[in-house]
């Protein structure tokens, strides 16, 4: 239990990091992350294969966006 709780810190830190860099959020990201979880959960194997195309084509316009 200890161990958990050590690691998490840095974890999220890399978390916020990484969001940072993209210019989302930490709120933001936590909402597309239960909004991504219930829809892969909800959808068949061929969706989900949709999803993570429309998902990374969405995180480059955003990033193109932010550099704008």
């Amino acid at each position: 239990m200890k161990r958990i709780m050590t690691m998490q810190p840095s974890n999220m830190m890399q978390v916020g990091i990484s969001y940072g860099l993209s210019g989302i959020t930490a709120r933001e990201a936590v909402v597309m992350a239960g909004v991504i979880i219930m829809i892969w959960l909800m959808t068949s194997l061929s969706m989900r294969l949709v999803m993570c195309m429309l998902l990374v084509k969405v995180i480059m316009m955003g990033s193109l966006t932010m550099q704008l």
